[in-house]
């Protein structure tokens, strides 16, 4: 049986998300109306939170890419592409 050659090009849409992970103090969260161990959508009062969070835990801040467009790429990337091929998301 003839083995053929072929490419494949993935192309991916949707809202890349970024998680934004530090253990904080209880202080912390008090001042931003937060919960320990609970998922927010932000609102304007958490507006200033990042850049706070990142001057006051610096060395603690964890930056982690996802939503489920990224993570059913990588996934793509792993299982049906080689090193050579090409994945992109938007």
């Amino acid at each position: 049986m003839e083995q053929k050659n072929f490419s494949i090009s993935k192309y991916c849409f949707g809202n890349p998300l970024l998680d934004i992970s530090v253990n904080g103090t209880e202080e912390f969260l008090n001042k931003y109306d937060l919960k320990p161990d609970n998922a927010i959508l932000a609102e304007d009062k958490h507006k200033s939170m990042y850049s706070d969070m990142a001057k006051t835990f610096a060395d603690h801040v964890e930056y982690i890419p996802g939503g489920a467009t990224l993570n059913a790429i990588k996934l793509a990337q792993v299982r049906l592409t080689t090193r050579s091929q090409n994945v992109c998301c938007n």
